[in-house]
């Protein structure tokens, strides 16, 4: 822009363009190893679930979208809370149950 205007600090278009310019920042993506579980509310007849963890003293309960028990499994590293919530995990119950971290909420900060 040869003459630069207070309507051109602020135009959506110029900030995308200078966002753009940016270098991308290289990220290590760690791929989460799956945890063993054990069913308990469910035979595994459907082979994959979407579940929720429930963080209790030294395990996480892993309920479906409905609020009903699926599996539990061991948490003694109380690597697990409330805001585990925001991600999304499946339980695989195909031989050996396990869950694992399908998507990860960005957290900021």
């Amino acid at each position: 822009i040869d003459a630069l205007t207070s309507e051109d600090l602020i135009d959506p278009q110029q900030f995308l363009a200078w966002e753009r310019s940016l270098p991308a920042r290289e990220r290590e993506r760690a791929e989460a190893a799956p945890e063993e579980a054990e069913l308990t509310g469910t035979t595994g007849a459907m082979k994959r679930y979407n579940v929720l963890p429930v963080a209790g003293a030294s395990e996480v309960i892993w309920l479906d979208a409905s609020g009903y028990e699926l599996a539990r499994s061991s948490d003694e590293f109380g690597l697990y809370d409330r805001s585990d919530l925001a991600n999304d995990y499946a339980l695989d119950a195909e031989g050996q149950a396990t869950v694992r971290r399908v998507f990860t909420r960005f957290r900021r900060g």
